[in-house]
């Protein structure tokens, strides 16, 4: 590998919910009393223009007109204002290079906000700041001292004091705490009982308060959700893009995606052309997760069938699927295909199957033994043909081959069999021989070594780099503060085959995973027609602590 080369290529993920939030900032009068607050007295605003999410906004002016606000419109959080009588939201001066911006407050003249653009001195830290910036000369400077992450600041309507969530120097932790007040007026609940309203805020002189929520069905703005969006790259050589779905993979001439749905309602494996314009049904049944597909057949994706968050003894097959390529028409919306298994039911846990380059072989992660462990089969005969790769009282599991067909790289606990939590990056031949482990946070034997939640890792197309979602970064917003994410410390990064390297490809509020690294899609993948698009915007899980006994 030549010294300082970059990374190439396209990497598909997913991230929890967020293509389905449809978002607006809206205000209505502030009651002033429990007893005056009626719907027809609140005359509800909409202040954004309903393109892409738009969330966590502030008041500019005491009238309550303008909002300062974020929105994901370029492919990351980024800073907006919406004026009223504009069409179209004006960007706010933003840090040069950051993924993430939020929380934006404008007062006297300064514009302050989080970032999350300078990496704090070590991993499993938040990169989470408070900055201001004179919008005379637009310069911005950290009021966050090092070291500290700062999140959700308010700013008082003199702009002389900002309070923040804080953790301070300590890693990641949270507080609940109970305010009785004993007086509580209803407010969204009077005009939108069925939808939930996100972070309110007041207006400097209180006599409006700002809150967002899903802008509607059938209201103006955006409607539907692409198939994919483009996602900004920190890294030139690497395009991104975000799937509406998930555990995407590439067809052998990189013109399609293979990819599942929820897992729950919406179709179990999908075909999307890579210009994102035409979708393809392969399978109905929801209860799938995972694909891979095959590099020599251009009619053949591997999945996994059955639950997906199980015990090893759990009943999850490994499935061939063949259909016919010349049947990707756009006449057609189903396809139709032949499934095989290529696992027993009695044995278990099967599941996430990996193809190797040659397609001959899948390799894939079994409960057979009572643990998960890893195995390879013939990817036409299934268990005619079955040799263990792994073994141990330990997880290994999410599989995936070099290029070369010579590393099969897993995520594993091996090293802390005990703790379900911890999960670190593998590699190993086929043969089972050759095993070591990557350590990308920290040394053999270091703190932040043991504190690894690797998962979803792959190999980049030249086979000089590793692609994995991992917790290293912490959480940039408070998880309380927005709809469900399970994991939202979860975030894309690269390193070189030895750990060295890492590169953080996302930072956001979600959590981002189950990507794979495909080449560079050439102008052909960029559809100059309308985009394709579902309409289930707005079907999203809500906060679980919403429902949870405490």
């Amino acid at each position: 590998m030549e010294p300082g080369r970059e990374p190439t290529g396209t990497i598909v993920f997913a991230s929890v919910g967020v293509t389905s939030f449809g978002f607006d900032v809206f205000s209505v009068a502030a009651p002033q009393t429990p007893e005056s607050a009626s719907a027809a007295g609140l005359a509800e605003r909409r202040h954004t223009d309903g393109v892409s999410v738009n969330f966590n906004a502030q008041f500019k002016d005491d009238g309550g007109e303008e909002v300062a606000f974020v929105s994901e419109r370029t492919g990351s959080a980024g800073l907006f204002l919406c004026r009223p009588g504009s069409e179209r939201a004006v960007p706010l001066p933003a840090v040069e290079g950051s993924l993430f911006h939020d929380r934006p407050t404008v007062r006297g003249g300064r514009l302050y906000f989080v970032s999350a653009h300078e990496k704090p001195d070590g991993w499993f830290r938040s990169w989470a700041a408070v900055y201001t910036t004179d919008l005379g000369s637009e310069e911005t400077v950290r009021v966050t001292p090092r070291g500290v992450a700062d999140m959700s600041p308010a700013v008082s309507a003199s702009g002389e004091l900002l309070a923040v969530a804080s953790y301070g120097e300590r890693p990641w932790a949270f507080d609940f705490h109970v305010l009785e007040t004993e007086q509580f007026t209803s407010v969204t609940s009077l005009l939108n009982p069925e939808l939930h309203h996100y972070n309110p805020f007041f207006s400097p002189s209180g006599e409006r308060l700002g809150y967002h929520r899903f802008r509607g069905a059938g209201a103006p703005g955006d409607s539907l959700i692409p198939y994919w969006q483009p996602v900004r790259s920190p890294v030139s050589s690497i395009r991104m893009l975000r799937v509406h779905g998930s555990f995407p993979s590439f067809s052998p001439d990189a013109k399609y995606f293979a990819l599942n749905g929820d897992f729950f309602k919406s179709p179990g494996v999908t075909i999307l052309r890579a210009d994102g314009s035409k979708r393809w049904v392969l399978a109905k049944q929801p209860n799938l997760f995972y694909t891979s597909w095959s590099p020599t057949e251009s009619g053949v994706v591997f999945t996994s069938a059955g639950p997906i968050f199980e015990t090893p003894k759990a009943t999850v097959r490994v499935a061939r699927i063949e259909f016919d390529p010349s049947e990707l028409t756009d006449d057609r919306g189903d396809v139709y295909v032949a499934v095989k298994e290529l696992t027993r039911p009695e044995a278990g846990n099967d599941a996430f199957p990996a193809v190797s380059p040659c397609g001959r072989w899948v390799v894939f992660r079994s409960g057979r033994s009572g643990h998960k462990n890893l195995y390879i089969v013939d990817a036409a005969r299934g268990e005619e043909t079955i040799r263990r790769v792994t073994e141990g009282e330990w997880i290994d599991t999410m599989p995936s081959w070099s290029p070369d067909g010579e590393l099969i790289a897993f995520s594993s606990n091996r090293h802390e069999p005990a703790n379900a939590a911890v999960f670190s990056i593998y590699l190993v031949r086929p043969d089972g021989t050759g095993l070591r482990r990557v350590h990308v946070a920290g040394p053999p034997g270091s703190a932040e070594a043991d504190k690894e939640r690797i998962n979803h890792v792959c190999f980049s197309p030249d086979g000089e780099w590793l692609l994995f979602t991992a917790n290293l970064g912490g959480v940039v917003a408070e998880p309380i503060s927005g709809p469900n994410q399970f994991q939202p410390y979860g975030d894309l990064y690269v390193c070189r085959l030895d750990g060295s390297g890492v590169r953080r490809l996302t930072c956001n509020a979600y959590e981002n995973g189950t990507p794979t690294w495909g080449p560079a899609l050439g102008v052909e993948s960029l559809s100059l027609g309308a985009p394709a698009a579902d309409d289930s915007l707005g079907e999203f899980d809500e906060p679980l602590w919403l429902s949870c006994d405490v």
